[in-house]
């Protein structure tokens, strides 16, 4: 499918680590994803077990994800089928997530409930010891406190990693998730707490009053009403992936790099997060 090199549209200008093109080949419009490692080749064999699953091909509402095409061990690049439609939301704006929970909510659901097993985990334990390098010696009290409010038993699933309304896409026929590079065997409440905390960071980060926690409460209750087996797990372990997601997004976010105030203020919000699980 790859047709040998080629130059094309770039659509993530400035991440050079995967850069990723819309191209044409055979007449067919597509988009590549180039890798810099081995990575790519187990990203495509985990889309392409979605696209096998009722996640994908024969979802009623469009499939899920975009058709994985082809991967080129040679070039390291992946090939995928190209999605038409803007982002539910973008950076500094949550965009038309609060009109699309529904959508969304049944968008995860299905993505947790599809069955497929992917080779990677990341399950509790897994996820200490990632934001123990990414804070290295810096708060230590977060640390021990996350360490306390993790759960021991986790029932995992495929959970896509980064899920946040910049990779849904709007498409005339519904959403579709994109950019499946952290897809590993997690539980829910990493997905379901990411877009929380994304949600969260952005409210605070443009000043608004209110709640800000209240638009991923309200995308977790519905997330719940359709995946009831798992509230109670959702329940128990929300402090702990709320504060181990705000953690990674102070310390990944270039934004957060090149403001260490706001980045302070998202690590505080994960201290008082680890806490409240401390006291339930």
């Amino acid at each position: 499918m790859n047709g040998g090199a080629m130059t094309g549209t770039i659509l993530n200008p400035g991440h050079t680590d995967r850069l990723v093109q819309q191209v044409s080949v055979g007449g067919r419009d597509l988009i590549r994803k180039q890798y810099h490692d081995d990575a790519g080749e187990t990203i495509h064999r985990a889309m392409a077990d979605l696209w096998a699953s009722p996640f994908g091909a024969s979802r009623q509402e469009r499939p899920g994800l975009p058709e994985p095409l082809a991967y080129d061990r040679a070039g390291r690049t992946l090939d995928m089928e190209v999605l038409t439609g803007p982002p539910l939301g973008v950076r500094g704006s949550v965009g038309q997530l609060p009109c699309q929970l529904d959508r969304l909510a049944a968008l995860l659901a299905d993505l947790h409930a599809s069955g497929v097993v992917v080779a990677r985990r990341r399950d509790a334990r897994k996820l200490q010891r990632s934001i123990l390098r990414k804070l290295g010696p810096a708060r230590p009290t977060l640390l021990t406190m996350i360490a306390r409010v993790a759960p021991e038993a986790e029932r995992l699933c495929p959970s896509h990693g980064d899920f946040s309304p910049r990779n849904v896409l709007v498409t005339e026929s519904g959403l579709a998730l994109i950019d499946f590079d952290r897809i590993q065997m997690a539980a829910p409440g990493r997905d379901v707490q990411y877009l929380a905390a994304w949600c969260w960071v952005t409210a605070t980060m443009a000043g608004h009053t209110g709640d800000a926690w209240a638009l991923g409460d309200e995308f977790a209750d519905r997330y719940a009403a359709l995946r009831p087996e798992c509230r109670h797990d959702l329940t128990r372990s929300l402090h702990f992936y709320r504060a181990v997601a705000l953690v990674r997004i102070a310390t990944e976010w270039t934004s957060m790099r090149s403001d260490p105030s706001a980045a302070d203020q998202v690590l505080d919000e994960a201290e008082r997060q680890a806490a409240t699980g401390l006291r339930l």
